[in-house]
């Protein structure tokens, strides 16, 4: 998917349900391409890659601020980030 079908799709999903914004949808894709670039793999990454990729991407990118960041998102459990994956 091109980065504008992508940001268009974001902006629709946002504008049909609002529970997270569109910074937690971009973020989990340059989290899965970070996971994805440090696995061995290519392509697929298992619930745990992922969730381990989120969370060193999370760090690198906010630091101390992660959860502040995360909850402004409107991501407050781990859970959230499969509910945005399915979306």
């Amino acid at each position: 998917m091109a980065k504008n079908d992508f940001l268009k799709a974001v902006e629709e999903i946002c504008a049909s349900d609002p529970r997270y914004k569109a910074d937690s949808y971009i973020f989990l894709m340059q989290a899965l391409q970070f996971t994805q670039s440090r696995s061995k793999k290519a392509g697929h990454v298992t619930g745990g890659e992922l969730s381990e990729g989120i969370r060193e991407f999370a760090l690198e990118q906010f630091g101390p601020m992660v959860k502040t960041v995360f909850n402004h998102w409107g991501i407050t459990k781990t859970e959230d980030f499969g509910i945005l994956y399915l979306i």
